[in-house]
């Protein structure tokens, strides 16, 4: 009998163990989330600088969902709270032609919640570019967060065609890399007319993939095209004058050649003709 009460009481204090330890990992998260949030203001008020900002991106990429999401919630309350101590205090970008913006910080850091609580308050601030000339939506796809990306452009899908630094927008920074291949086609079908948007070199996101060598993207890009019967896009020059076509063929990529060689236009057959000598001698 006695060792069983003496199970009963162990069990009591392995229980009591528990709930103290649970209760004790809960305010852990609370002073993560209070930490951090406080410090995504004082990043953008310029108590820190761009390496703060990079540091607290590090941070909440290896954080655990639990945590970031303690974080994402206190964010809010603070964005409402410092609205609430100053009502201007999202208006303070407009006197700043390039800033980084309260948006920038969190698309920056992958607080998608966030991003889309403050662009729901300030439509235009996903325009908004920062000093290096990168609008929230550049910033989250740099940053390797998709999934705010696809955010903001659920809420405004121009913002797909928003110009940056070298009039590069979203669309062409997407087809640069294969890992960004599923928001690619999340922008294409969000915004159609974007496939035919020029950077400073007249290039477009088929350019850019074929220049990149980033088949999985090209893959995507030629898919679209010929789904939409937007054919008109692979015949676009650069500034050079350079097709799609004439980019693959001076870097001998066969893959891109040969479903266009049926295509095009009548001032490409000889390239068509020098694409087969090259690869057919």
């Amino acid at each position: 009998m006695g060792m069983r009460g003496g199970g009963k009481g162990g069990r009591g204090r392995e229980g009591g163990r528990y709930m103290r330890d649970l209760r004790a990992e809960m305010e852990r998260f609370k002073r993560v989330a209070a930490a951090f949030s406080w410090r995504i203001w004082g990043i953008y008020i310029g108590v820190e600088n761009n390496n703060g900002l990079e540091s607290l991106s590090s941070s909440l990429t290896k954080m655990d969902p639990n945590s970031k999401e303690a974080v994402e919630a206190r964010s809010i309350d603070i964005l409402y709270e410092s609205i609430g101590s100053d009502p201007y205090i999202l208006d303070k970008a407009d006197e700043i032609p390039f800033v980084h913006t309260p948006l920038h910080v969190a698309a920056s850091t992958g607080q998608t919640r966030l991003a889309i609580e403050i662009m729901n308050l300030r439509p235009s601030r996903g325009r908004k570019l920062n000093p290096d000339g990168l609008s929230p939506v550049h910033l989250a796809l740099l940053n390797g967060h998709s999934e705010t990306a696809k955010g903001l452009v659920e809420l405004d899908k121009d913002l797909v065609r928003v110009r940056g630094r070298e009039r590069l927008t979203p669309l062409q920074y997407a087809a640069e890399t294969d890992d960004r291949v599923d928001i690619l086609a999340e922008f294409l079908c969000a915004c159609p007319e974007s496939i035919g948007d020029l950077n400073v070199r007249g290039e477009t996101a088929l350019h850019i993939a074929v220049k990149k060598c980033n088949t999985r993207a090209l893959g995507v890009l030629m898919g679209w095209i010929r789904k939409t019967g937007k054919h008109w896009v692979k015949n676009i020059n650069d500034e050079r004058g350079n097709t799609i076509l004439h980019t693959a063929v001076s870097t001998s990529q066969t893959h891109v050649c040969m479903p266009l060689v049926g295509s095009g236009r009548p001032r490409d057959l000889h390239l068509k003709h020098t694409w087969y000598l090259k690869f057919h001698d």
